[in-house]
């Protein structure tokens, strides 16, 4: 199968993975920086509202995986303080909006992206 994708010109191949999987990690992008900006109360809001009991001093992505859905889910590691991470799942749907659906906290920089 891989040689028939070789084979293929590069406008014919597509992503082979799972559809409703979560894909690879992957370094963060201008664009999904964005995404964080806008959702960063909202995020702060939801961990403090789960008990969590900290402020943002930053909130920078470092790196996120996706999940096609009916829109996308974010799968988003952010850090929040120096040597202090959370994760944050966005999801943004097909008209744009974007909300915060989780926030897991007390993250490390090590720690790898999975669903949640």
């Amino acid at each position: 199968r891989e040689r028939e994708r070789e084979s293929l010109p590069t406008f014919f191949t597509c992503d082979m993975s799972v559809p409703g999987g979560l894909k690879e990690s992957q370094d963060c992008t201008p664009d999904v920086q964005e995404l964080l900006d806008s959702v960063r109360a909202e995020a702060q809001a939801k961990a403090q509202a789960g008990g969590w009991n900290g402020i943002f001093l930053e909130f920078t992505g470092v790196s996120y995986a996706t999940q096609v859905v009916a829109g996308v889910n974010y799968f988003v590691k952010a850090r929040i303080q120096p040597d202090k991470y959370v994760h944050v799942r966005v999801f943004k749907g097909l008209d744009g909006a974007a909300s915060v659906h989780s926030v897991q906290v007390d993250k490390s920089a090590d720690e790898p992206i999975s669903y949640f």
